[in-house]
């Protein structure tokens, strides 16, 4: 098969198949690489088996006004397509259910003050010696407020263990991979259905969840536009709940992984797993409270050792101890996500709910392990859901089309090797599909193929990969290569450290040019900053190559910026896709155009794998659903945990013990702040009846939106209060201490600039 930009030939699988979609130009100063074949795309959206979906329609407008949205559920769902104007639509949940407060929702603490001492404690991290000092403290000045019952820092700990089984607490497993010897490595996990019951049962979170597949659609004056949001409404969850029996419901599960450095110098790592309910809205799921994402395993670390590192056998064995660890955390869901589960969630509503895997968010050396890619080692092994051959060019042409990964082809070809009895043979055909032979521990979990789970990572391919390691570095070197290569610099520094604050804008006093960062945020605003300081240092005449480069990152600026939408429509994702090919193209002349001591080699992953992401949205929702940076976010508790509460040995347990007292506190902090938001009502409410009547003679102002009155009801006799009983009634407010005496002063002064006489010409 001939590949559309080259001349050469080479012998492929029968199965690989090369084309392109994208017709469009670049810049028209630019001249873009020659079109290539047409080729299907792994992007399309087939419609859910046995069913006719209808597609949305153009319309000369009518009733319904532009910009009015449109939702279509689930043909199972059993729910009506709704149509609402901009100004009334809402994607908010308007909960019908609203429990009962608890009586004492800081149990099983003895009182409130004991839960919020245990709670502060926990997050001062407070040693034991600051825990008795300040249990003293405490007991000396505070002692009519509330009863502490504290006296030492085993109290505390005695209680956080008894507040322990509110939520899924951790367990302790241990698995066996055998490498020359058998060796046994611990994996501790949350029961992952567990979890999710816990979110279930609350009945706040259940009121935010969506259940049912949607398709969310806006008017724009023509016709009805496709939108994206969150992942119920996309493509998988269409798909997955048309698979479902009738009245079933989808529960997704979005899970990350990566490892993380515990110590300064690295030497102590954990290997943390997050999980997120992909139900509830983004703002929940991605935030700190108790619907935000969860610590629910921790995987073995596993240290190179120098006589094995780098050996087939001994990168096999990593994986395998990976995804044996896998399986027992999604032991749980195996059977689950096949009969499901009828369970009465927190609204008091039984539901048949299907657990399964929506969302896999990791960086791109953690995706490898995840779908068990061989990497830059094998021809095929580099894009975790397609099969681009990564020789010469292969990676940066994003504009070709290859086949997707599934879960199916994977088991058939593992099947194939497995029946080989000449090794040489089956190595051969593992490595046509650049996968290792290894069982995939999400191939058990029904609904979960993890090649289509396996979503783009905007913060370690955009910005801190693309533009961070790649743009960034070779516009310096641009800069380093000018005549005047201090003073460029210089000026650079001096105008970001010039540019305007902002709200949420890292500024950079220092400047920028000599300083490296490893934060992927202050990397994105040195991006969005950029092409203000150097247009005029990198000019056509004074660079041409780089000229381009800044071409190249105005367009990666663009497509970065349709990526991050949190509301997709499809007008706006073929904007984006014309973005992408803008960037991939001038990138590619960019490459040719570069002088020999500035070249690089654009040929590698994350210069390919961005091309699915318009493919993510379609099927997932927003990026943000799937984006790794609410995630890595998690790992600072942990590391917190580590410096400040444990004995640097054995930390495993210590850290994930620290992790599930700060689950508990987030439930009992939820329930307290419920129950004292129940209680001020109660008093407001109480308070409102007491005062509240009809006055006589009601004055509105500023469009009925408040009115002038008294807050004190007259006497139901028909009387007047007199000015004693009005004192006494406010003897709290200062306005009314002396009031007799100081309206006695108002009244004598005021009363003759009238002309009207004092009673009996006497002073009042």
């Amino acid at each position: 098969m001939r590949r559309a930009s080259r001349t050469s030939q080479r012998k492929r699988p029968a199965y690989l198949h090369v084309g392109a979609d994208s017709d469009l130009e670049g810049d028209e100063n630019i001249n873009a690489p020659p079109p290539t074949p047409q080729g299907r795309s792994d992007d399309r959206q087939p419609s859910p088996p046995g069913e006719a979906v209808a597609e949305s329609s153009g319309t000369s407008g009518g009733s319904v006004a532009t910009d009015s949205f449109r939702t279509e559920y689930h043909p199972r769902s059993g729910r009506p397509t709704t149509v609402h104007p901009i100004e009334e639509f809402t994607r908010v949940h308007d909960s019908q259910y609203k429990p009962p407060p608890q009586e004492t929702p800081w149990g099983p603490f003895t009182t409130k003050a004991d839960f919020e001492f245990a709670e502060l404690s926990l997050q001062a991290a407070l040693n034991k010696r600051q825990v008795d000092a300040f249990l003293q403290l405490i007991e000396r000045l505070v002692r009519s407020e509330d009863r502490l019952t504290f006296r030492n820092q085993k109290d505390v700990e005695t209680a956080w263990k008894g507040a322990a089984h509110k939520l899924t607490p951790f367990k302790k497993h241990v698995i066996t991979v055998e490498y020359k010897t058998p060796r046994n490595h611990d994996v501790y996990c949350r029961d992952l259905w567990e979890w999710a019951v816990d979110l279930l049962s609350d009945a706040y979170l259940v009121s935010h969840m969506d259940f049912d597949a949607m398709k969310l659609s806006r008017f724009d004056g023509k016709e009805w536009i496709l939108c994206y949001d969150e992942p119920a409404t996309a493509r998988i969850f269409w798909e997955i709940q048309s698979r479902l029996p009738p009245g079933a419901k989808p529960f997704g599960i979005i899970l990350y992984a990566d490892k993380t450095k515990l110590s300064s110098f690295g030497t102590t790592k954990g290997y943390p797993v997050i999980a997120r309910c992909a139900n509830l809205p983004a703002d929940i799921r991605n935030g700190k409270g108790l619907g935000g994402g969860r610590v629910v395993g921790w995987l073995p670390v596993i240290d190179e050792e120098p006589a094995h590192k780098g050996k087939a056998p001994w990168v096999d064995y990593k994986r395998i101890v990976w995804h044996k660890s896998f399986e027992v955390l999604l032991g749980p869901i195996r059977s689950l996500s096949r009969t499901g589960y009828h369970l009465k969630c927190g609204d008091h509503i039984i539901r048949h709910l299907f657990p399964f895997v929506a969302i896999l968010s990791a960086d791109y050396e953690e995706q490898c392990f995840m779908s068990l890619i061989r990497g830059l080692n094998s021809l095929y092994g580099s894009c975790p859901v397609c099969l681009v051959p990564a020789d010469e060019n292969g990676l940066m042409e994003t504009w070709n089309d290859f086949p997707p990964r599934t879960q199916q082809e994977a088991q058939q070809v593992l099947a194939q090797a497995a029946a080989e009895d000449d090794s040489t043979e089956s190595e051969r055909i593992l490595k046509a599909w650049g996968i290792r032979n290894i069982q995939n521990a999400f191939w058990e979990i029904q609904n979960s193929d993890p090649y289509q789970a396996l979503s783009f990572d905007r913060l370690h391919t955009f910005h801190l990969g693309l533009f961070g390691h790649h743009l960034w570095k070779q516009f310096k070197k641009h800069v380093n290569a000018l005549s005047k290569s201090r003073d460029a610099a210089q000026a650079i520094d001096d105008l970001f450290a010039s540019f305007p604050r902002w709200s949420g804008y890292s500024h950079f006093p220092s400047g920028v040019m000599t300083m490296d960062y490893t934060d992927g945020t202050k990397m994105f605003h040195i991006a969005l900053t950029l092409l203000f300081v150097a247009h005029h240092i990198i000019t056509p005449t004074s660079d041409p190559s780089g000229y381009i480069l800044l071409c190249v990152i105005r367009a990666f600026i663009d497509f970065d910026m349709h990526v991050g939408f949190e509301l997709h429509d499809d007008k706006k994702i073929e904007n984006g896709e014309a973005f992408q090919s803008k960037y991939s193209k001038l990138l590619v002349q960019y490459d040719q155009k570069s002088p020999e001591d500035l070249r690089k080699s654009w040929n590698f992953p994350k210069s390919h794998i961005y091309k699915h992401v318009f493919s993510d949205i379609r099927a997932k929702g927003a990026e943000r659903n799937f984006n790794t940076k609410p995630n890595e976010r998690e790992h600072g508790p942990l590391k917190k945990a580590y410096m400040l509460r444990t004995n640097y040995r054995d930390v495993a347990e210590q850290i994930l013990n620290i992790d599930h007292c700060c689950y508990v506190a987030a439930l009992i902090r939820d329930q307290i702040d419920t129950y004292e938001e129940a209680l001020k009502s109660a008093k407001e409410q109480e308070a409102d009846e007491q005062d509240s009547y009809e006055s006589p003679y009601p004055t509105s102002i500023g469009g009925q939106h408040f009115s002038l009155g008294s807050p004190l009801s007259p006497p139901s006799d028909g009387t007047f209060h007199t000015l004693q009983q009005l004192e006494t009634r406010s003897h709290s407010d200062s306005a009314f201490i002396g009031f007799r005496k100081r309206l006695g002063q108002f009244l004598n002064k005021t009363l003759p600039l009238y002309n009207i006489p004092l009673p009996n010409g006497q002073k009042i």
